[in-house]
C-alpha cells in the first residue's frame, strides 16, 4: 500500500482555548506551553487563539499570557518566553460567548487564514475547553454547526 508523501514545509497548527482568560488557562495551560517551548516540543507555525468574553485584542491577550507565565515560572520565565518567541508562536484573540452562533462562524473564518492572507490551520486544530463542564456540550455543538 502506497503512502502519501509528507507535505513540504511547516504545517500550520492552532490551539483554540475556550475560556482563554480564566484561571485554569493562566495558571496551568500557558505555563505548560512555555515549558513545551523550552523543550522544543511545540509544532512549527503554532498559533494560540484565545476565545473568551473579556474585551481585548491580540496584543492584550499576548501580554496577559506572558504575565501569567512570569507569575508561574518561579524565576524561569525568561527562557520560556524566549522559547515561545523563538518558535514564532502567534497569539490571537476572539471575543465571544459560547451561546452565540456568530462567534463560531468568526472562529471558522479566523482559522481559515492566519490573519496575513496565508492559509490557516482549519484542519489542524486542537480545541481546549478551559471552561466549566456545563459549557462543553454547548461549545461542541457550536463547533459542529459552524463546520
Amino acid at each position: 500500500m502506497a503512502t502519501a508523501p509528507l507535505a513540504e514545509g511547516p504545517v500550520a497548527s492552532t490551539i483554540v482555548v475556550f475560556g482563554a482568560t480564566g484561571d485554569l488557562a493562566h495558571r496551568k495551560l500557558y505555563p505548560a506551553l512555555a515549558s513545551l517551548a523550552r523543550g522544543d516540543q511545540l509544532p512549527p507555525s503554532l498559533s494560540v487563539l484565545g476565545v473568551a468574553r473579556t474585551e481585548m485584542d491580540d496584543d492584550d491577550f499576548e501580554r496577559s499570557v506572558h504575565s501569567s507565565i512570569e507569575k508561574a515560572a518561579d524565576g524561569n520565565a525568561d527562557s520560556g518566553l524566549a522559547a515561545l518567541r523563538d518558535r514564532g508562536v502567534r497569539w490571537r484573540y476572539l471575543v465571544g460567548n459560547a451561546d452565540e452562533d456568530q462567534m463560531y462562524t468568526q472562529l471558522r473564518d479566523m482559522l481559515s487564514t492566519n490573519g496575513d492572507g496565508s492559509q490557516g490551520s482549519i484542519g489542524n486544530c486542537l480545541f481546549y475547553l478551559s471552561t466549566v463542564p456545563q459549557l462543553f456540550e454547548l461549545i461542541a455543538d457550536g463547533l459542529g454547526r459552524a463546520g
